[in-house]
């Protein structure tokens, strides 16, 4: 558990902050229950093929993470009776991740900002096409 000191105070280096704009713009949440209350970020791959991949993103965001990554199996699917699994983590609900809920929501839609290029970096791109390349 974070005390509410370190929660309010940190702040995202470079590279998690270029990193969450290609996530975003790939498969990544961020959860923010009501406006008076904080962010988290969920990100979630499937499993096995993007462990490596996911588990970098854990490092990446270690500091505002409490619990390890778990693997999350499914009920088979209906249509073809296979069992998908994936691999999981979300952070602690963090002040600093706030403004990039803002950006990347309205009305609990998740959007692309009209502005992206004021935000978005080779690296921010190279996390995009990493997230969300099957």
């Amino acid at each position: 558990m974070f005390l509410k000191e370190y929660k309010n105070n940190y702040k995202l280096s470079l590279e998690q902050k270029e990193a969450l704009i290609g996530i975003m713009l790939g498969d990544g949440y961020l959860d923010r229950k009501s406006p008076t209350y904080n962010t988290r970020l969920r990100l979630e791959q499937s499993y096995p093929e993007k462990k490596n991949y996911l588990l970098s993103l854990f490092e990446l965001y270690k500091p505002l993470v409490v619990n390890y990554p778990k693997i999350i199996y499914r009920k088979p699917d209906k249509r073809t009776g296979k069992i998908y699994s994936s691999i999981a983590f979300r952070t602690s609900a963090f002040h600093c991740l706030n403004e990039y809920h803002d950006l990347f929501y309205r009305d609990k839609i998740k959007i692309v900002p009209k502005d992206i290029q004021k935000y978005l970096t080779a690296r921010g791109l190279a996390y995009c096409i990493k997230y969300s390349k099957s």
